[in-house]
């Protein structure tokens, strides 16, 4: 199965980090990719049914 993969390229000014060092779009993308896995595998069992 194919991955995908997000990558930092410029530095994040310190005042767009949350405590945990990541910025709303990366805590976007970990709370979303559960998501999106689950229906990428109900997508394609659905395809190869």
């Amino acid at each position: 199965m194919a991955t995908i993969t997000y990558c930092k390229g410029l530095p994040t000014p310190a005042h767009e980090l949350n405590e945990l060092g990541l910025t709303d779009f990366e805590m976007f993308l970990d709370a979303y990719a559960p998501i999106f896995r689950a229906a990428n595998i109900e997508t394609v069992n659905h395809l190869l049914s």
